[in-house]
């Protein structure tokens, strides 16, 4: 495995969710990267044009789902293994 990508608004999945400690795990004792990527499926484009969606949108979802990692205590318990 050379990495694994999350997108910023899983449906119905808090990736901060206990349920996906061993996803979390797995990664970190494998020492590969996972890539927070702004979701394709985002609800941002009902609220307005697309450069919005793109540019604001998946920006705030990417950085509440950094949050979520971060609040949570799932980077403290998954460190990265650099």
């Amino acid at each position: 495995m050379v990495g694994a990508m999350v997108p910023s608004d899983p449906v119905d999945v808090d990736v901060a969710d206990p349920s996906l400690d061993s996803f979390w795990a797995t990664a970190a004792r494998l020492g590969v990267p996972v890539l927070l990527h702004g979701a394709s499926h985002s609800k941002w484009d009902a609220y307005g044009p697309s450069y919005l969606a793109f540019s604001l949108g998946r920006t705030f979802d990417t950085t509440v789902l950094a949050a979520k990692l971060i609040l949570s205590g799932v980077l403290d318990r998954y460190p990265c293994s650099s």
